[in-house]
């Protein structure tokens, strides 16, 4: 066995076989570490074992995170369900979807909202127009930290992008009237 480090183009080859028969036993190549740290391509029996006698460690085959399907399904989601000016923030450790919506009759007023995950939840930022820390959270659902109160059971947010976004959009609705009238409508 050579000590030459395999290739990513091999080493992506053998993740994606890996992902689509999602088994820890299928017999043939597979990605394992051996005792000094260095990736290695090993052969693997019908049982799963690995065909050497080298202690290696087999590195698992789910994937790195569920974040890679979390993100996704949120692609398919924005795709087939938010504005079309919704795009993907991903830089020095923001992530989320940045859109914006206009609220229509009767004030027609533009907001920028940005959705993220965060700890099982997704919620929703007022990045434009700046309103945040200008109001009383209880009067409009809206925290100091311009993160939109749109459910009371977990400090703002909802497990499911879809609602969080349909709420934020009933929120501007509502906000438009509050900034007016001094009542949240909703």
């Amino acid at each position: 066995m050579s000590d030459q480090s395999p290739s990513l183009t091999k080493l992506r080859e053998i993740v994606e076989k890996r992902r689509k028969y999602q088994s820890e036993t299928t017999p043939g190549s597979d990605i394992a570490v051996d005792k000094e740290g260095r990736i290695i391509i090993i052969e693997v029996g019908p049982d799963g074992r690995p065909l050497t006698s080298r202690p290696v460690s087999k590195v698992p085959a789910e994937t790195f995170a569920a974040d890679y399907y979390r993100v996704s399904n949120e692609r398919s989601f924005v795709n087939s369900k938010m504005p079309s000016n919704t795009y993907r923030v991903d830089e020095d450790g923001i992530e989320g979807w940045m859109y914006e919506i206009n609220t229509g009759d009767p004030y027609y007023e533009s907001y920028t909202m940005f959705l993220y995950y965060n700890s099982g939840y997704y919620y929703v930022k007022l990045v434009d127009p700046p309103y945040a820390g200008k109001y009383s959270v209880t009067s409009c659902h809206l925290f100091n930290d311009g993160t939109l109160c749109l459910s009371s059971n977990t400090h703002g947010g909802y497990a499911s992008m879809e609602q969080a976004y349909a709420k934020s959009v009933l929120w501007a609705k509502g906000f438009s009237e509050f900034r007016r009238s001094g009542i949240f409508p909703f």
